[in-house]
């Protein structure tokens, strides 16, 4: 699947353009982008349908296998007409395992991992990356998109270039550490409902020598366990390559996206909870959200249980991916991938006047609704504070300065 609305050329919003190296890494911080200068054409630029490359799980303890060991598999009865049921998603909340508890900060290390599973040491890291200009989680892209509409959330993200290859980290805005920190029992407990949600209608890879012959693996699915220990600690990803903007000049993306299941097709699928229905303000920003995580890994479906305020499921429903774009109250998608691409060009253009392995940071804030940069030390607290990539990372694929 393709969009191929024809992108005319444009004036990029106005950047302080800075010609030589050394002056870029000696400033302090600079604009790339301004959201009140941003006029962006309405047609909706060229994106590739995103092709899977590769699955992995990541245990509890946060190693990275290959294949699908952890993935789970949507329990398609839960949709049949007259299923009854009253899913009470507060039971286990007490002894959820959270991974946002115990790994504030990691990062980039599943994707380095698995990045450093897949080659023998010393492989061209571009040929690992499949020549893809940018590398990073498929969260940050959507935080990226989300911008134009959802303007009163900061973000930071980090970057580095090793020779062709640029690697994206987003990290936490020190008000979000504040509100992470102030988060009450409530907070928490609307958090763990949609965990509780996916083990509520998902079960098990089956384990049926049948399902090599390609039959449907509704068959022999089991019966969803509801009362073991909830636990995030483990996950089961997609990595995808796709590219963004018109032919010959687009931005080649590698992305992993962590994935709640597949259903008895084989196919992506997104679980999501939502209170009282989809309606009134659904369709703003939450709708909008849902659609550019799900459009940039190419999920079609997305499967939402109905809750109420008390935590508690009695309906689910299947709705498709392309419904929430027709049905957009006040954002419009063609906005949301123009600003990704557009975003994602200024940055690889400044990452080019850097030297390869040099950190910049790219800060959006609401306060000015600019995203501005600057260049991270070599040495010291913050280049420890804002480095992602580690140095078995770098041994591995022998990376150096240029």
């Amino acid at each position: 699947m393709e969009h191929d609305g024809k992108r005319t050329m444009r004036p990029l919003p106005e950047t302080n353009v800075v010609p030589k190296r050394r002056r870029l890494e000696n400033e302090k911080m600079s604009t790339l982008m301004s959201l009140s200068e941003y006029f962006p054409p309405e047609s909706f630029p060229l994106y590739k349908f995103p092709s899977p490359i590769a699955e992995y799980s990541v245990t509890k303890e946060r190693n990275v296998v290959p294949g699908r060991a952890e993935a789970k598999y949507f329990y398609g009865k839960i949709l049949e007409k007259d299923a009854a049921f009253h899913f009470d998603l507060n039971k286990g909340f007490e002894i959820f395992e959270s991974k946002d508890d115990l790994l504030q900060d990691e990062r980039l290390d599943i994707l380095s991992k698995w990045l450093i599973s897949r080659a023998a040491p010393n492989v061209g890291l571009s040929e690992v990356c499949f020549h893809a200009d940018f590398v990073c989680y498929r969260g940050l892209l959507t935080r990226i998109a989300s911008t134009p509409y959802d303007v009163m959330e900061d973000w930071i993200v980090g970057a580095v270039r090793i020779g062709s290859t640029i690697f994206l980290c987003e990290f936490r805005t020190e008000e979000k550490k504040l509100r992470q920190e102030m988060l009450d029992r409530r907070d928490k407990l609307m958090c763990y409902w949609g965990f509780k949600f996916e083990q509520y209608v998902t079960t098990d890879s089956p384990d049926s020598p049948l399902k090599e012959k390609q039959l449907s693996w509704s068959l022999y699915l089991t019966t969803p366990v509801t009362d073991q220990v909830v636990s995030n600690m483990k996950e089961f990803d997609v990595v995808m390559r796709t590219t963004l903007g018109n032919k010959g000049g687009g931005i080649r993306l590698l992305f992993s996206a962590e994935t709640d299941c597949l259903d008895s097709e084989g196919h992506y699928l997104e679980l999501k909870t939502q209170a009282y229905g989809m309606v009134s303000n659904f369709w703003k920003l939450k709708a909008m959200k849902w659609w550019i995580q799900s459009f940039l890994a190419g999920v079609q479906q997305i499967v939402v249980g109905i809750r109420d305020n008390k935590g508690v499921v009695r309906s689910v429903k299947r709705v498709k991916v392309a419904e929430l774009c027709r049905r957009a109250v006040d954002w419009t998608p063609s906005r949301t991938f123009n600003f990704l691409l557009d975003v994602l060009t200024l940055i690889k253009s400044r990452m080019y006047e850097v030297h390869s392995l040099s950190y910049m940071l790219f800060e959006y804030n609401h306060a000015n609704g600019k995203i501005t940069f600057r260049h991270v030390p070599t040495e010291g607290d913050e280049f420890a504070q804002y480095r992602f990539l580690s140095d078995d990372f770098l041994k591995h694929f022998g990376a150096g300065a240029e």
